[in-house]
């Protein structure tokens, strides 16, 4: 029987984040204040590891990437012209944490992670969403299948088919209707309804699809959502990103208040010049079509070259390698691809417990208490403790 291969792939900042805004409140013999403590360092790490071992289960992959960001990411350089801006800027740091004991115990679960067979990717100056990115094509390129998990909504633009291979993105968090979300396209789901039946040999037999189609009998909370992966994208480079701190295509003041390029806006260019996709909207561009379309939405002149405005929004936003500086891409080729045959993680059965076995993050007692360290899936929207702010900052 020939098999597809399905990976997954984890935003390890995303998981990293969420557990530190919420588990301080969700262990009842600790009171968690700064991490100050190993302890609570402790506890944190646990937490991570906990919920990425479900998600794990969830999907039982066949292989197990792990995407991390970098400190100092490239796109920050792009805002050198952009005044009054830094990229990701609109995102606080509670001063009163101790971010050194943090950052020391999310690089020791990294390590942890790769001497367990996780594929762990790191590159210098690249942010989880690119490494994602770069793994995604060259996986797409092989003919395999990817399941992407993470909040980030800039992730679902990876969303859609390829030569018959899927991918598809997965937001673990409740929502307010107590449901997690699996995003799929249009294409994504005539993709799973397809019905092949496989041939006296099981050649064409799909495990990805089977895994899809009853995911919701393993997980009754997780609900179908569907997206539009090229709309998601054009809305980013016209009306920005506030989550992340980026401009909007154009912008100008009106008795002094800062006025967009909004969605709605975005959306009536889009449908005088029947824009769908980049490709669209590169054309529109190249004849004209979007300067004179954009004014006369906006109600004014714009001199601004669109050419070079439309390649900085495109940089900022848009998960495509071919967007990114060639000295990471090339990285990634060089140092991410050697470890593509290495993840040996027992996906089907992988618990918290035994990935941190043997390690100062875990001790026998904890192991006793593994009962009372829920999924911070389970419980995030319960937590009254948990500001509207703190989530707005990894939405």
């Amino acid at each position: 029987m020939i098999m597809n291969t399905l990976n997954m792939i984890l935003d390890f900042n995303n998981f990293a984040m969420r557990s530190l805004h919420t588990c301080q409140f969700m262990e009842p013999d600790v009171k968690i204040k700064n991490f100050d403590t190993k302890k609570e360092c402790d506890i944190l790490v646990r937490k991570i590891t906990t919920d990425i071992c479900r998600v794990i289960r969830t999907f039982t992959p066949n292989r197990v990437i792990i995407s991390c960001d970098s400190k100092q990411p490239w796109r920050k350089d792009l805002y050198k012209d952009i005044d009054g801006m830094e990229y990701k800027g609109t995102r606080e740091k509670d001063e009163e944490k101790n971010w050194n004991n943090i950052f020391s115990a999310l690089d020791d679960l990294r390590e942890i992670f790769k001497k367990n067979g996780f594929i762990v990717t790191y590159i210098d100056r690249t942010e989880a969403d690119d490494i994602t990115t770069m793994w995604k094509e060259y996986l797409f390129d092989k003919g395999e299948d990817v399941v992407l998990v993470s909040s980030d909504m800039d992730w679902v633009q990876l969303v859609g088919v390829h030569n018959n291979n899927v991918c598809v993105c997965y937001n673990p968090i409740i929502n307010n209707k107590g449901r997690k979300r699996l995003y799929y396209s249009q294409e994504v789901q005539d993709w799973i309804d397809k019905d092949e039946k496989p041939d006296i040999f099981f050649n064409n037999y799909n495990q990805t699809r089977k895994i899809l189609k009853g995911v919701q009998q393993i997980d009754p909370k997780i609900s179908i959502e569907m997206i539009d992966p090229d709309r998601v994208l054009l809305n980013k480079i016209m009306a920005g990103d506030l989550s992340d701190n980026v401009p909007s295509f154009f912008h100008y003041y009106r008795n002094g208040r800062k006025q967009n390029v909004t969605e709605l806006k975005a959306k009536h260019v889009f449908e005088a010049l029947h824009i769908n996709n980049v490709d669209d909207l590169i054309a529109a561009n190249s004849k004209m079509l979007l300067k004179d379309a954009l004014e006369k939405e906006m109600k004014r002149d714009i001199d601004v070259d669109f050419q070079e405005r439309l390649l900085r929004q495109r940089k900022l936003v848009e998960l495509k390698s071919d967007m990114f500086p060639e000295d990471i891409v090339k990285k990634f080729a060089s140092v991410a691809l050697d470890t593509v045959d290495e993840c040996t993680v027992n996906t089907a059965s992988v618990k918290m417990e035994d990935v941190l076995s043997g390690t100062k993050y875990i001790e026998p007692e904890d192991v006793r208490k593994q009962g009372k360290l829920n999924s911070i899936f389970d419980d995030i929207n319960s937590l009254s403790k948990f500001s509207s702010n703190s989530k707005a900052l990894f939405e």
